[in-house]
């Protein structure tokens, strides 16, 4: 056996050393160099197995047997998705014998809405995104969010790659009056930028930072899109690579004129053009919508059951009126009085001593409800609803405030009164108001005022269903919007307060109260008070059957857990409709972004050969153009004082040419492999010069970037063509991993560490709370504070509930996630082609004894718990199915059943947290 494994050994190691020795012999001349060479003809109808086995075939090696099927689900989801599939999704997989089973479930997830999540977490990695600034000052960018939201709509929709990267390089230029094509530009002003080099230094200063700052962006073109280190010709020409000063500064002069920036998106647009693109958006929507409910109706079943809609109209389910009264107000106002009536009647326990009083609101306006409602009223400054006092906490665990709101004119600076107790001074108890277009939840207890804002502003014309919430036992004070946990900061005093509630029987202002807060111009409906607290499944159900659209956002897997028997197959349709919706919402969302942080370009001067680098020593002058070792056409014909678009333009253009850029369409081929399988055909995916890494499987990644081009570069296809191959689906035998450490020949497949996102992620996902919404600006889990023009960025309570995925934290410089940087998160400020994957106390610590560990665990507790297991038993199989997605084997259970009893289940669940099943992929 040793004599055996030993020849093997030797095989895989001639069969490695041979392939590099021969790249090297071969490259000769620079010029020769393999990554420069055309792609070589390949047999068209081959695969990706054909050139994985014939390697393994020259080293004598077998290849290990196709995984499980909880394995493989579970690695495609995250792969894809970036989270674990559900038990539900598992078990139907497990199930399902048809043969091409595994290719719908693929199929599936490509066209989830959570795809471009993933790609584009993985994107930003290598273009150093952040935001802030970096440096001294380390400003906060508030505005450079819609780009990352691009990168998620462009996945998602599979834009054509060339067309991908064109964009990013001079959408602005090429669509001019498309909003989209503007802020795809973000990738020119994502990195780090000295604010203080750039304009409050000496013109030598500013020159000195301005030359760096190129060196940095035509770094990151040219690793992101060629594999090459074109910044390392910025003194001299490269020492191994056949890249030239000039070919450095003939790229630096195609994007002299980039400027990180405000600018006006879609400025060029004519008059109105824009508010036509949003009308037509929101008609569209509304369609889809209908349409949805309609084949929901059609598909029958559990779909029809929660989705669609009886013969008349209305919602299938409960009216929200007998929603809202099943779940006990203390006040329900519907304002369904007419206009001869002085009194809004209460439909809640208390009853007619707390009817309210109008005080010159407009009456019998339309009703917010979509379907069953008859009137609402609309509150202006100086006309309000005044309720009489009545006792409001008295045997109750907590508040929850509920209505529906339409602004009807923006809201004005500073705050405006919504429904609340707002006496004079400091008696009052609980308030909703808005502050500057934002929810304010406000909040008096023995211990004080507390007061919470949400990061979303309402804006003008749009419905919205607003719950506030304070949970007396947690100490919580929480806002939602249209169903959902809103992401919010806090705003007043110090949270969690468990304290006792004080002033809690005032009279309620539904507008401006005594305290001199005015009422904004609104339309308000359904006003509604508990002496508890709504459980987040009532929330979202009631936000549901008001019948607004953010409410009916699904929740993909919880789509995926409704479907019973056959209706998976016959759903495709809706899925499709789902996905656009969900496309649809993200473009709305970018198309409301009027200002944004971006590319704000500026005409640059002539530019020169920079003898060492140095801005002082000017030598010959250059154009914009191409980089000559990658192929032909490097001369754009433009004077050097070119106008700064065109240069962009051209080069783009240049880089995007298949027929003389063979590296363009390779390297983004071996990214995508590294994906999949953790590393690329070539090991070094940001440098495919001479001192990076040959290929493993040259024929292969040829014939690989091939099929890109004949796909109409549509990166979707490549990775369904990757993720179905013989070679992504093998399980492990490490008999055959030793003889290959690196697994370079991929005859196994190695376990791999979630990234710290997805982990991050994942506990919230099993745990139930994970907020599924996509886009929109970024949550803070940090506090920021001044001192003189520094921004410091200082971690917030992990407790603190920012349910969204970690893809839309607020990616500040120097502001990391101690959870996150404790899993090997990069630094926003460096490219990040490959991760680190290290092992360090930290990371157990993290999963055991963070706060973000220790809530998540009793989410998941009381999750199994509210699912209704009947023993310790059963509620111990389902943390097993939640978590590692599999039942507990008998000795798994023998060994958890008398844990459980000594320690809880939320110990219990910290456990698997720490599972090295929970964290590897397989």
């Amino acid at each position: 056996m040793r004599t055996g494994s030993s020849r093997h050994s030797a095989m895989v190691r001639a069969a490695i050393v041979g392939l590099s020795v021969a790249a090297v012999i071969s490259a000769g001349a620079e010029e020769s160099h393999w990554a420069y060479a055309p792609l070589r003809s390949t047999e068209a109808k081959s695969s990706v197995d054909r050139f994985v086995d014939a390697k393994l075939g020259e080293a004598g090696m077998t290849a290990a047997p196709e995984a499980d099927r909880r394995t493989l689900i579970r690695r495609l989801s995250f792969d894809l998705l970036g989270l674990p599939p559900t038990p539900e999704e598992v078990e139907r997989f497990v199930r399902d014998r048809r043969a091409d089973a595994y290719e719908r479930v693929v199929d599936r997830y490509l066209s989830s809405p959570h795809f471009g999540e993933r790609q584009a977490r993985r994107w930003l990695d290598l273009v150093r995104w952040g935001e802030s600034s970096g440096f001294e000052q380390n400003t906060v960018w508030r505005e450079i969010w819609p780009y990352r939201d691009w990168l998620i709509h462009s996945f998602n929709r599979d834009l054509p790659y060339d067309e991908f990267v064109r964009l990013q390089l001079a959408g602005d230029v090429l669509h001019p009056n498309d909003p989209l094509a503007v802020t795809a530009t973000g990738f020119l002003a994502c990195g780090p930028y000295d604010k203080i080099g750039n304009e409050g230094g000496t013109e030598s200063m500013q020159q000195m930072t301005r030359q760096t700052e190129l060196g940095d962006l035509v770094g990151t073109i040219s690793q992101t899109f060629l594999g090459l280190s074109l910044d390392c010709a910025r003194c001299h020409d490269h020492k191994f690579d056949a890249l030239s000063q000039k070919d450095y500064f003939q790229v630096a002069a195609s994007f002299g004129g980039t400027r990180v920036g405000m600018r006006e998106n879609g400025k060029g647009a004519r008059p109105g053009e824009l508010e036509g693109r949003l009308k037509v958006l929101a008609k569209e929507i509304a369609a889809l919508e209908e349409q949805r409910s309609r084949l929901s109706d059609q598909l029958g079943g559990a779909l029809a059951r929660r989705y669609g809609r009886s013969a008349d109209g209305q919602v299938a389910h409960e009216s929200y009126a007998e929603l809202v009264r099943a779940d006990g107000p203390l006040g329900y106002w519907r304002f369904q009085e007419s206009t001869e009536k002085e009194t809004a009647t209460n439909l809640g326990s208390v009853g007619e001593k707390a009817a309210g009083k109008f005080e010159g609101v407009d009456l019998a306006q339309e009703s917010l409800l979509a379907q069953e409602g008859d009137f609402a009223i609309r509150i202006r400054p100086g006309r309000r609803v005044v309720v009489p006092p009545f006792e409001k906490f008295a045997g109750g665990t907590g508040f929850t405030v509920e209505f529906l709101i339409m602004l009807e004119e923006d809201p004005p600076p500073g705050y405006r009164a919504v429904v609340g107790d707002g006496e004079s001074g400091e008696d009052f108890n609980l308030m909703v108001y808005l502050a500057e277009g934002k929810i304010r939840a406000h909040l008096r207890t023995e211990n004080g005022n507390r007061a919470v804002d949400s990061v979303e502003r309402l804006a003008k014309g749009s419905l919205t269903h607003v719950v506030t919430r304070w949970d007396a036992e947690r100490g919580d004070l929480s806002i939602f919007l249209n169903g959902s946990r809103a992401e919010s900061t806090t705003s007043i005093g110090k949270l969690p307060d468990r304290g006792a509630p004080v002033n809690t029987d005032n009279g309620l202002f539904f507008g401006g109260n005594e305290r001199g807060t005015d009422s904004p111009v609104a339309l308000l409906d359904e006003v509604a008070l508990y002496n508890k607290p709504l459980e987040r499944a009532r929330i979202a159900l009631h936000a549901h059957t008001a019948g607004i659209a953010g409410a009916r956002t699904w929740k993909w897997d919880g789509v995926l857990a409704v479907l019973e028997g056959e209706e998976i197959d016959r759903s495709a349709a809706l899925f499709d409709l789902e996905r656009e919706l969900s496309q649809k919402r993200l473009l709305l969302e970018l198309a409301r972004k009027r200002t944004i942080r971006g590319n704000a370009p500026s005409q640059p001067p002539v530019f020169h050969i920079l003898d060492r680098g140095d801005y002082r020593k000017r030598g010959a002058v250059v154009r914009a153009g191409g980089i000559a070792a990658v192929g032909s056409g490097t001369d754009f014909g433009l004077k050097p004082d070119a106008p700064e678009g065109e240069r962009r333009v051209r080069f783009a253009k240049w880089l995007t040419r298949t027929e003389n850029n063979p590296l363009f369409a390779r390297v983004i081929v071996n990214r995508l492999w590294q994906d999949h399988f953790g590393a690329g055909l070539i090991a070094t995916p940001n440098d495919f010069g001479r001192q990076g890494a040959p290929p493993s499987h040259p024929e292969l990644l040829d014939w690989l970037a091939q099929q890109l081009i004949e796909s109409g570069w549509s990166l979707k296809s490549l990775r369904r063509l990757i993720v179905t191959s013989r070679a992504y689906r093998r399980g492990l035998r490490r008999e055959l991993f030793s003889n290959d450490p690196g697994n370079r020949l991929l005859a196994v497949r190695v376990p791999r560490r979630l990234e710290a996102e997805a982990l991050r992620d994942s506990l919230y996902f099993v745990s139930g709370r994970l907020n599924p919404r996509i886009g929109g600006a970024p949550y803070l889990d940090v506090t920021i504070k001044t001192r003189g023009h520094a921004h410091h960025y200082h971690p917030a309570d992990d407790s603190f509930p920012f349910a969204r995925r970690s893809l839309y934290r607020l990616w500040a410089r120097s502001g990391p996630s101690p959870f996150l940087a404790a899993f090997d998160c990069p630094n926003t400020s460096v490219r990040t082609p490959v991760r680190a994957t290290t092992t360090t106390p930290l990371q157990a610590l993290a999963l055991l004894n963070s706060p973000l560990a220790d809530e998540l665990a009793q989410a998941m507790t009381e999750r199994v718990e509210r699912l209704g297991g009947k023993n310790a038993e059963d509620r111990i199989r389902a943390i097993y199915q939640h978590a590692l997605q599999r039942a507990p084997s008998g000795e798994e259970l023998a060994a958890a059943l008398p844990f459980a009893a000594e320690h809880g289940l939320r110990e219990f669940c910290l456990v698997l947290f720490n599972s090295s099943e929970f964290v590897y992929v397989d």
